[in-house]
């Protein structure tokens, strides 16, 4: 679940949602949401192939 507040987005406590959800939620370019996400220092994970770029999920807890 993603809740968007404004220009912001948060995610509950302990989490994961997939890279190309969030970047459809808060309606950047996927370039501006991926640097964004490794400048923030978020958990990426790879979960499909390598060029499969709806297989990479932001995990954790923040």
């Amino acid at each position: 679940m993603i809740l968007i507040f404004g220009n912001y987005f948060t995610l509950p406590l302990r989490a994961e949602c997939r890279l190309m959800d969030l970047q459809k939620a808060i309606q950047l370019p996927i370039i501006e949401t991926w640097l964004g996400l490794l400048l923030g220092d978020f958990k990426l994970e790879q979960r499909g192939e390598f060029y499969d770029s709806s297989g990479v999920w932001i995990t954790g807890s923040w």
